[in-house]
């Protein structure tokens, strides 16, 4: 299996030592899975890292990685991976720029998608001292799962990138997907009918063309009359419906994720699932304010009175767990 050491950190940048224990533990375990860091002259030092002190997504700690898979050679991908707080609170952050190449120099080139192709990911409120579980896993080393800080009292940061795949899950080189967690936990803006904070990202490899959205994943808002997950259910016995996650691209035709996918009712622990006709090893993530869901529409967020049966706010994706892909 290329899978991590389960981490166990704290959800904090209180300190120098609670930043460098975060980061070097999503560090040493991206290496663990076997992705390659690239030496660069201004990249981290965990040994010496401060903690970062400013708001408004200071990132001021990073290094360079590149995939080692059978792709690589002919559909290199190289990525940029920042450490530090988000705007949104004072906890931790992380941002990631993905490419076909580097400068040596700290820079992402070719950068797929619109210059200068960030994609944030942090959290909301501030520093937690309680030591959670994180899992980093890559699969056939195809796709990076970073899911640090399972069980946070804010929503976290997460990232997911993952290859384009063929009509049997196969990677291909046409394009790329990310699952990034943006932190923000609220209503959607008047008039949207679906709550999401975190978005999947498509890119087409040869143009660098990109598209974001909703993971495109619809569940019932009510079961038996019940919202979905408060007496409700859609398993069958003990077995927990699969959501496969579809990513569009521009100029591609959509794609199957395997990195990453959903399903109902709070998995737990290790699982089998087909994912495009193949049998794949999962691991449920437990469910919390910063893992649930992950951007799935399910219902309206409603104030109590736009939906009959809704007495407080539901976050749309509450019932709705995630799982990586654990081989």
């Amino acid at each position: 299996m290329t899978t991590a050491p389960v981490m166990n950190t704290a959800y904090s940048n209180s300190s120098a030592e609670n930043f460098r224990l975060w980061g070097r533990a999503i560090s040493d375990s991206i290496a663990a899975v076997g992705f390659i860091k690239i030496d660069d002259a201004n990249d981290v030092d965990w040994d010496t890292a401060v903690a970062p002190t400013d708001s408004n997504w200071v990132h001021i700690d990073y290094e360079i990685w590149r995939f080692n898979d059978a792709l690589q050679s002919t559909f290199p991908l190289f990525f940029r991976l920042t450490y530090g707080r988000a705007a949104a609170g004072t906890g931790p952050g992380m941002t990631i720029i993905i490419g076909k190449g580097t400068s040596g120099a700290g820079v992402i080139t070719n950068v797929l998608g619109t210059a200068p192709g960030i994609i944030s990911s942090g959290c909301m409120g501030g520093n937690v001292a309680t030591l959670t579980n994180g899992y980093v896993s890559s699969g056939d080393g195809s796709a990076l799962c970073i899911i640090p800080f399972c069980g946070s009292e804010s929503p976290a940061p997460m990232i997911i990138v993952d290859r384009s795949r063929d009509s049997t899950g196969a990677p291909t080189g046409d394009g790329v997907s990310v699952v990034a967690n943006s932190g923000v936990d609220a209503a959607p803006s008047s008039g949207e009918d679906a709550y999401f904070s975190h978005g999947i990202y498509g890119m087409n490899y040869a143009s660098k063309k990109w598209s974001v959205g909703v993971i495109p994943v619809i569940v019932p808002r009510f079961v038996d009359g019940s919202p979905l997950g408060d007496g409700g259910t859609l398993e069958v016995g003990l077995i927990g419906i699969v959501h496969p996650w579809t990513c569009h691209a521009p100029g591609l035709i959509p794609w199957q994720m395997l990195g990453g996918i959903s399903w109902t009712d709070d998995p737990q622990g290790e699982f089998t699932a087909r994912i495009s006709g193949v049998a794949h090893h999962y691991l449920g993530i437990p469910l919390d304010r910063s893992h649930h869901g992950y951007g799935i529409a399910v219902a309206r967020y409603d104030n109590g009175s736009n939906l009959p049966g809704f007495t407080s706010p539901q976050y749309t994706s509450s019932y709705i767990g995630l799982a990586i892909i654990w081989e």
